[in-house]
């Protein structure tokens, strides 16, 4: 969480909003088993912040 209350992403090179990562996430690794991966995570980072979307 940032000073601002929002979830800050931080994986490897990649530091950024939960947004952005999830840019992120297809522009890189779209139609891979990855995407599929960090799909599910982004889904448990929102359900365990309350994050809508």
């Amino acid at each position: 969480m940032t000073n601002e209350n929002k979830v800050e992403i931080r994986c490897g090179c990649f530091r950024g909003s939960i947004e952005e990562f999830e840019r992120k996430v297809k522009e890189t690794h779209a139609g891979t088993i990855y995407e599929k991966q960090y799909k599910a995570i982004i889904n448990l980072i929102k359900i365990k912040f309350g994050i809508d979307g």
